[in-house]
């Protein structure tokens, strides 16, 4: 018993010699790598074959089509200025008269003419009691069957409408113009020759439709009605001024059916409906004229290309969201032959305006028309608000695109980042991104953070924007959208977190 007490005492006496220390918790540094973005960026992808198309040798163009057209043509409305006034009829043999059937107010020449609308009147007055009937024929106003028109006195002493719908002025195709439409006037009486017996009066007093015409038209206006055609396309904000764009034409085929050549005049107005810019040219030839579309013949349309290339740049440049023809008209020339049109008649047509993606590039800062969404773990936040003790940001930018730029980086918590404006970005950065004839492989980048900076990256989404302003040396450069024309953008998060293990 007393061997045990012994080593019981050496054991205390040891132990309250000894220092025993606190137990420590295992622990290490680790590194913790979020990635924030991996995509690769195809210039094909920008292809949507409605605004936007891949052309010869693969170059990128933009292209924006539409269609304009005028009313059908409608019936041709002619002022005939017939008023006799009150004629004397006498017995004996027939009267002979004419009137011109042209439109003397507005320069119109009738050579033939199907009527679909319109009146003339008579007025048999003083008419004698011997008087057994009185005639009038019209020589050149027949109906379909090529009778022509009569008008017959019928005792009423007032004025004796006809409908005149359904007959014809002239002979068609005979390509002369009617110069005078003859009528005789035939008095049945028991007087005898000479005698006095009745006055008439023939008027036309408002104007005769057709409804197919062949004559001239000099001047007659037909208004365009041009659609508004919508681009839909998200431009990068400020690309406007980051580019100069070398080259673009209008091409514009219209088909016309009508027998008469005609003068093309409008303009093209496109607005960019973020910025507020809008341009209006006028559709005119290289030389400034306006285009002449050629006459249809024998009812067959005739197709006229008219190509612009004068201004169409510009009106490209403030990259346009809608894009229309404004005050379209087609006014028929004077002619030396007559010409042929149809009440259902209408000119029509398409306008394509292509610009290749040729450009000059200027050192101007343009954004993402959105930002790019990144979206944080659980996991990844807690470590790194708990555990962080640096981080930094690691880049890799692989650009296979003939241009170089400046790009800088803005992350924040909302999408309303702007760049102008720190207050709603937590953290920036700047990189240089070098062309593919200099570097043709992954451009390395690496960016430390503040630890400040990193509370950003406890968020459950953050937003990046990225703004960028090309190199430029003042020469075109085409851009292709072959399958090795891209861009792409590896982004990480390397954070050095401290570890403890609970026990």
């Amino acid at each position: 018993m007393k061997k045990y007490l012994a080593l019981l005492l050496v054991l205390l006496l040891f132990v309250a010699a000894c220092e025993i220390e606190k137990p420590h918790l295992p622990s290490w540094d680790i590194d913790l790598n979020v990635p924030l973005i991996n995509e690769k960026y195809l210039l094909s992808d920008l292809v949507d074959n409605e605004n936007i198309f891949i052309g010869e040798d693969n170059v990128l163009y933009l292209e924006n089509s539409g269609d304009l057209s005028t009313p059908i043509f409608g019936d041709v409305s002619f002022s005939i200025p017939l008023d006799t006034g009150e004629v004397p009829l006498l017995a004996g043999p027939p009267l002979g008269g004419s009137f011109d059937p042209q439109d003397q107010a507005n320069g119109y020449l009738i050579s033939y003419g199907k009527v679909a609308t319109g009146m003339i009147k008579a007025r048999f007055t003083n008419v004698s009691a011997g008087v057994q009937s009185i005639s009038i024929t019209f020589n050149g106003l027949a109906n379909a069957g090529g009778n022509p028109l009569q008008i017959n006195y019928s005792g009423n002493n007032g004025w004796n409408s006809t409908n005149l719908s359904g007959y014809h002025m002239g002979t068609f195709n005979s390509g002369q113009i009617l110069n005078e439409i003859d009528y005789t006037i035939t008095v049945a009486s028991s007087y005898p020759a000479g005698t006095h017996v009745a006055d008439v009066e023939i008027k036309i007093e408002d104007p005769v439709t057709f409804n197919l015409f062949q004559g001239k038209l000099d001047n007659y206006l037909l208004p365009s009605d041009g659609d508004v055609q919508t681009i839909d396309i998200s431009y990068p904000y400020g690309i406007e001024d980051a580019i100069e764009l070398q080259q673009a034409r209008l091409v514009l085929n219209i088909s016309n059916p009508i027998g008469f050549s005609c003068e093309f005049t409008g303009n093209l107005f496109a607005i960019n409906e973020t910025t507020g810019d809008s341009v209006s040219l006028p559709i005119k030839d290289d030389d400034n004229n306006n285009f002449v579309i050629e006459a249809g013949v024998g009812g067959v349309p005739t197709i006229s290309e008219l190509v612009i290339s004068n201004g169409i740049s510009a009106l490209l440049q403030i990259m346009p969201h809608r894009i229309e023809v404004r005050n379209g008209a087609f006014k028929i020339l004077p002619s030396t032959t007559v010409g042929t049109v149809r009440n259902y008649d209408q000119i029509t047509g398409t306008y394509t305006i292509t610009a290749p993606f040729d450009f000059i590039l200027n050192p101007h800062e343009f954004t993402l028309d959105e930002p790019i969404e990144l979206e944080m773990s659980e996991d990844n936040r807690e470590r790194i608000e708990k555990y962080a003790i640096s981080a930094g940001l690691r880049m890799q930018v692989r650009n296979m695109l003939p241009i170089g730029a400046t790009a800088k980086l803005y992350i924040g918590t909302t999408t309303a980042i702007d760049p102008a404006d720190s207050t709603t970005y937590e953290l920036t950065r700047e990189l240089t991104i070098r062309p593919v004839s200099v570097n043709s492989g992954y451009q390395e980048l690496e960016f430390q953070i503040s630890p400040e900076e990193m509370e950003i990256f406890t968020n459950p989404m953050i937003y990046m924007q990225m703004a960028f302003s090309f190199e430029s040396n003042g020469m075109p450069v085409l851009i292709t959208a072959a399958p090795s024309d891209y861009v792409q953008i590896r982004g990480m998060l390397n954070a050095r977190v401290h570890i403890e293990e609970d026990i």
